[in-house]
């Protein structure tokens, strides 16, 4: 041994041959998905091989929010926006998520305009010879176009947060205010003083 190097002392003994994953059935497997896909098609026909109907809904985060995506269902107030009840729904092959809200007015009509464009296509009970439905059932509404304005001296000007913040602290205290004002107006007078 010269200089200053590492002792050699390689690890040989690890039986890295029985730890090694080939991926040699990778043509297998997608037949049989494939053919599993077929069947799973068959065992549900005439219904669409895609499964329920989903909405559309926006991605989460600032930077995906422009996007639109299948939701993974209906919520109850799309729903009944589009005049059907849960049981109806689930009969006629709509997925409802009961967790989702809607927080937009626009995206809460855009979903229940979707249902209602479905239901007055899809058939409850279908012929018996019915054609199935191969792939998506209804495509996603595309991406609206992006209107811009000029911003005036007055949007400029005007105190947008400190208005929100105000708004925040007048909701927040209504109901101290209302119960300080029922307070003052239930207290009697006292005897001997004069009101003005």
């Amino acid at each position: 041994m010269k200089h200053n190097n590492q002792l050699p002392n390689a690890h040989f003994k690890k039986d890295w041959q029985f730890r090694v994953k080939v991926t040699l059935d990778q043509a297998a497997r997608k037949k049989k998905r494939r053919a599993v896909r077929k069947l799973k098609a068959a065992q549900n026909a005439p219904k669409p091989t895609a499964g329920a109907f989903r909405p559309a809904v926006h991605c989460p985060t600032q930077r995906y929010n422009s996007k639109l995506r299948v939701g993974r269902g209906f919520t109850l107030e799309e729903l009944k926006g589009a005049g059907l009840t849960a049981t109806e729904a689930k009969l006629k092959g709509v997925a409802i998520d009961y967790r989702r809200r809607n927080k937009s007015e626009e995206s809460l009509q855009m979903n229940v305009q979707r249902l209602k464009a479905y239901i007055a296509r899809v058939v409850v009970k279908p012929a018996a010879d019915a054609v199935q439905l191969v792939g998506e059932i209804s495509k996603l509404p595309s991406k609206p176009a992006i209107e811009g304005m000029v911003i005036t001296q007055e949007m400029k000007d005007a105190q947008v947060v400190r208005q929100a913040k105000q708004a925040d602290a007048t909701l927040a205290l209504e109901g101290k205010r209302r119960w300080a004002k029922a307070k003052d107006e239930s207290q009697p007078v006292a005897v001997g003083t004069v009101e003005e």
